[in-house]
C-alpha cells in the first residue's frame, strides 16, 4: 500500500485538490461539455436546464464559475437561471 504526496492532488468528488488551489477533474470538463453539444444540437431542454443547474452549484462550491461560462456561455447560464 502506497500513499503518494499530496503535491500529486487528490482526486475527489469530481475534482483534483492540490494544495492551495482544486481543479476541475476531466471527466467533469467532458460531461459539461457533452451537455453543451446536447443544447447546440436539441436547443435548451428540461433535462439540459437541470443538468447545468447541477453543475453551476458543483462549480460554485469549487469557485469555477469561469469554466461553467466558457463552456456553456454565460447567456446560456443567465437564461437557465
Amino acid at each position: 500500500f502506497f500513499l503518494q504526496p499530496a503535491k500529486y492532488g487528490v482526486p475527489f468528488l469530481g475534482v483534483v485538490v492540490y494544495p492551495g488551489y482544486i481543479v476541475l477533474g476531466k471527466r467533469f470538463r467532458a460531461n459539461m461539455k457533452q451537455v453543451s453539444q446536447d443544447i447546440r444540437m436539441d436547443g435548451l431542454r428540461i433535462r439540459n436546464t437541470e443538468k447545468i443547474k447541477s453543475y453551476k452549484g458543483l462549480t460554485m462550491h469549487y469557485k469555477h464559475q469561469q469554466a461553467l461560462n466558457d463552456i456553456f456561455g454565460k447567456g446560456v447560464v443567465k437564461k437557465v437561471l
